[in-house]
C-alpha cells in the first residue's frame, strides 16, 4: 500500500495518499509546515502553476501566500 506523497505513472507525477487506509486525497493538503494542492480530477499535485489565486512553485509548494 502507497502512503504519503508517491511519485507514481508514466509521467512521474506525484500523488498524496493517507497514511492510515492509502486513500488518494485531493485539493489542498497541509504536509508538515506547506501546503500543497492536488488535482481533484486525477490526483496528481499542481507545480509551476496557478490555483485560483496561489502559486505552486516547481516543487509543488504554496509560493503566494
Amino acid at each position: 500500500m502507497l502512503t504519503g506523497v508517491q511519485q507514481v505513472g508514466e509521467n512521474g507525477e506525484y500523488y498524496y495518499f493517507h497514511d492510515k487506509n492509502g486513500d488518494m486525497l485531493t485539493g489542498w493538503q497541509q504536509i508538515a509546515d506547506e501546503w500543497y494542492y492536488f488535482a481533484t480530477e486525477d490526483g496528481s499535485m499542481l507545480s509551476n502553476a496557478w490555483q485560483g489565486s496561489y502559486y505552486l512553485k516547481e516543487d509543488g509548494k504554496n509560493g503566494s501566500q
